[in-house]
């Protein structure tokens, strides 16, 4: 099976050193990969629309020590790390927003930072219209008032950053 196959190339990246930031679906295969299939779970409600990203420990990725605003749309999560990481990020209705391993350069964000408000609205929009999934919680968030920090300059400014060898 192919997740099987990507896990594994996971691990294999993370154990040579190479940097690896996985965002929504990624932060969780991440977490599958690293830390075990218990460590994600089904969210106990979806988180969808514009959320406000609790940032629990500064850390190199996300560059910042204030919360900030991010679109969100997910309906599993990670639930539990190891003690190889640690939670940089939360928010109401997903405690490990982020995380960040302590020794290597590898990071997870279960939020999108790099789906701007239109991009959101428009993809939100054909979500509804094409039936797909619980349209309840996708005309909710195109309801609410959006809100993003441009958090992904300085996130992938940061992951690139973090791509530099020393010669």
């Amino acid at each position: 099976l192919w997740v099987e196959e990507e896990t594994e190339l996971l691990r294999q990246l993370v154990d040579r050193g190479y940097p690896v930031l996985g965002s929504c679906w990624g932060h969780q295969l991440l977490a599958v990969a690293l830390i075990g299939e218990q460590a994600v779970r089904r969210c106990e409600q979806p988180e969808i629309g514009w959320i406000e990203v609790k940032v629990t420990n500064p850390s190199s990725i996300i560059g910042a020590s204030d919360n900030f605003y991010s679109f969100s749309i997910h309906f599993d999560e990670v639930c539990q790390v190891n003690d190889e990481f640690e939670v940089i990020a939360t928010s109401p209705l997903c405690p490990i927003q982020a995380m960040a391993m302590k020794e290597k350069p590898v990071w997870g964000i279960q939020f999108h930072p790099e789906i701007e408000v239109d991009e959101a609205r428009e993809f939100l929009q054909l979500l509804i219209e094409n039936g797909i999934g619980e349209t309840k919680y996708f005309e909710r968030a195109l309801t609410s008032s959006p809100q993003d920090s441009g958090q992904v300059k300085v996130i992938i400014h940061n992951f690139l950053k973090s791509t530099r060898r020393e010669p």
